[in-house]
Formats: structure tokens, sequence, C-alpha cells
């Protein structure tokens, strides 16, 4: 039966990778949402940019037509408590919320996966399945192109790589997807940086052959 998932009463070293390999897709679906956060801000800025200047006129539309109430209500009428200056304001301040508070995490997420990452590379039990690459070629590849499965066509795992590849495409129409081969690949990059090279730059790795 091939390996799919990690077994329930699995122990050790393939546990912890588990672990990691969770924390990077939460890192991931953070930095996800800080970029839509980021996006936000970026949008109502052009928006106010370009078209100030019609809000501006649809306010004084808004201030004219309260004429119609009489003088009392030309009177009072306050133009930033429109329902556009309303708008704009909390999604101006809940980009921001939405923002730090992703940022925040993701730092919160990172330290927790480089105490985790020296849980694994301090056990000192023999490896099931060794890999010896270049490793900052193999850290480089699953930093910039993991999503898409280049780290794994480097270490000969090509089954896997193509269905890497595919996800990482799928992601284009479907953010999950590609949110998972990045979020797991971040992992292993990330992992392997806290594992000492030799002279030659090659490192030891242990495949992790399962689906989280």
């Amino acid at each position: 039966m091939p390996k799919i998932f990690l077994p329930k009463d699995a122990d050790g070293r393939k546990k912890e990778v588990k672990k990691l390999h969770i924390m990077g897709l939460i890192l991931m679906a953070l930095m996800m949402v800080a970029l839509w956060g980021a996006m936000g801000i970026l949008i109502r800025a052009l928006i106010k940019v370009f078209y100030g200047d019609i809000i501006s006129d649809l306010m004084g539309s808004m201030r004219l037509m309260s004429s119609d109430l009489g003088f009392y209500g030309a009177f009072t009428y306050d133009p930033t408590n429109s329902p556009i200056v309303i708008f704009l304001r909390f999604w101006e301040i809940a980009s921001y919320v939405i923002t730090i508070l992703a940022l925040g995490g993701a730092v919160y997420m990172l330290w927790r996966m480089r105490k985790q990452s020296k849980i694994i590379v301090d056990d000192i039990t023999a490896f099931d399945e060794k890999i010896t690459v270049k490793k900052s070629k193999y850290v480089w590849l699953c930093f910039l192109l993991g999503g898409y499965g280049a780290h794994l066509f480097l270490i000969g795992k090509k089954k896997r790589g193509y269905i890497f590849l595919g996800l990482g495409l799928a992601g284009l129409i479907n953010p999950v997807t590609f949110l998972y081969t990045s979020g797991i690949s971040f992992a292993d990059a990330f992992l392997a940086c806290f594992y000492p090279k030799d002279c030659d730059g090659m490192v030891d790795l242990e495949y992790y052959p399962y689906w989280l």
C-alpha cells in the first residue's frame, strides 16, 4: 500500500516533521492573509488618488440633497459621516488590522518553526531514507520554486515532483493547492537550513514521503 499519511502511532522525528509541515501551512495561510490585507490598503489608496474628486463631487451632491430637508438639514449635514466615507474608513482600518495581525502571527510562527527545526535536527536516530544533496541548491529551490516541486526533481523524486507541479499550477485557479505545496516546501527548506553541510557543501537529509 502506498504511503499517504503518517501512521497515527508514529513517533520520533517523523512526527516532529509533520508538526513542522503543519506550521509551514499555517505560515503560508497567514502570509496570504497579510497579502490580501496589503492589497486592500493599496486598492483603497488608488481609489483615493484616482477617484477622490468623484467621491468629493458625490458627497457634494449628497449635501445638496440634504438641503431638501430644509435649512436645518443642510446646515447639520456632515459629509464625513456619509456612507461612502464611512465605508472607506472601515476598509482602511480593517486592512491595516488584518495585515498587522497576520504579519505578527507569521513572525510568531517562524519562531515556533525555528524551535521545532532544532528538535528535529537534534534527533540522532538514523534516517530511514537518507538523501545527500547540495545544500544551497536544495534550499533555494525549495524557497523559490518549491511550490512547483523543483526541489523534488533535484533529489530524484520525479513522480512526487510532477504532482507538486500540477498542484502548484492549479493554484492559479484554486489558491488552496498552492498553499499546500508552498507551505510544505517552505518547511522543508527551513529545516534544511539547520542541518550542517560538509566541506563540499553537501547535506544529509531524510526524505519524508507522506502528504502532511
